[in-house]
């Protein structure tokens, strides 16, 4: 499990990018400090609970229907009724080794999409 760690201003942004699914965020809040994060995204998982889907949905930075989401699509569209759903998977990520930026590139083959997406923690605690 790749998970970052970001800290500014009292704030944390935790954010996992394991496997080749969008990256998700497990935290954003108040500044957990030196904690250990390793069981954090197992403590954010809901509980498996009975007249439910058989597995947990994973919501990422951009929900997507392909994976389970039942709620409204990060991005709707068609192409004549077909290639409704997107299925981002992660081509390739860079974290700046110095600051709190990660870029993320992804593609839906199927689809014809690419998708960047740019996270940052400013030194004020905001992310943009």
């Amino acid at each position: 499990m790749t998970v970052l760690h970001w800290r500014a201003a009292g704030v944390s942004v935790v954010l996992d990018r394991t496997g080749p699914l969008l990256p998700r965020v497990l935290h954003w809040g108040a500044d957990l400090g030196d904690a250990g994060l390793a069981d954090l995204a197992l403590a954010v998982t809901p509980q498996q609970v009975s007249n439910n889907v058989d597995d947990v949905v994973p919501v990422s930075v951009l929900p997507e229907q392909s994976v389970g989401w039942i709620g409204t699509p990060g991005v709707t569209g068609h192409r004549a009724g077909a290639a409704f759903s997107t299925a981002f998977t992660v081509e390739r990520t860079e974290e700046e080794p110095i600051g709190r930026r990660l870029v993320v590139t992804a593609r839906d083959a199927a689809a014809g999409l690419s998708l960047l997406l740019e996270f940052e923690l400013t030194e004020s605690g905001l992310i943009r």
